[in-house]
């Protein structure tokens, strides 16, 4: 008889030094994505601060500012680089969703209150899935929000409608690839698995 065996396969660790520039400029990176091209970006929520750091080596990049318009953020809470190769940055006291391309050039900004038939307040996570949907997890609604491509709401879910059954502290959203999505509720102590419907 044959006994199967778990092997633990170390990988080395690689270690990542902080660009100079980035060093300079006092930034902390505190959440990090990355694209399809192994390009870096992080979200700086003390300096309100997105940092490109291209895989390619070339020197990295910084945008955003303090504000609550065009380019600047006043409360970052996610940041996602999407299959379409966009930035995009979820703004917490602006109620927007600031999008940039691959090289950190502004490109627009969201105000998801405004957003028919049903406003989206306080985004706090954000992902997408493969289609261009984008979910939005809301700490005002503490729901969860499908919105087009086109910027068009399309499903809100979790909310307080739901009675006992809605989502009360949404800590983290992610995308499948067969466009489930995952989320932790910190507030039920639950890890859900949602589909797209």
């Amino acid at each position: 008889m044959h006994f199967l065996t778990a092997q633990v396969v170390k990988t080395p660790w690689r270690e990542w030094e902080i660009p100079q520039p980035i060093k300079k400029k006092g930034i902390r990176p505190k959440y990090v994505t990355s694209n399809q091209f192994r390009d870096l970006y992080f979200l700086d929520d003390e300096n309100y601060s997105v940092v490109l750091v291209p895989a390619d080596g070339s020197p990295p990049r910084i945008a955003g500012g303090w504000g609550d318009s065009n380019d600047l953020f006043s409360l970052p809470t996610d940041i996602m680089a999407s299959p379409g190769l966009d930035v995009l940055v979820c703004d917490n006291a602006s109620h927007r969703l600031l999008r940039f391309d691959k090289r950190l050039n502004f490109i627009a900004d969201v105000l998801l209150t405004r957003i028919a038939p049903t406003p989206v307040e306080y985004p706090y996570r954000i992902d997408m899935n493969h289609l261009g949907e984008i979910v939005v997890a809301s700490s005002g609604n503490r729901g969860l929000n499908l919105i087009s491509s086109d910027w068009a709401f399309v499903t809100r879910m979790g909310d307080a409608t739901y009675g006992d059954d809605r989502f009360l502290d949404i800590a983290d959203i992610k995308v499948g690839e067969n466009q489930e999505v995952g989320l932790v509720d910190m507030g039920t102590q639950t890890f859900y698995v949602l589909t797209r419907a």
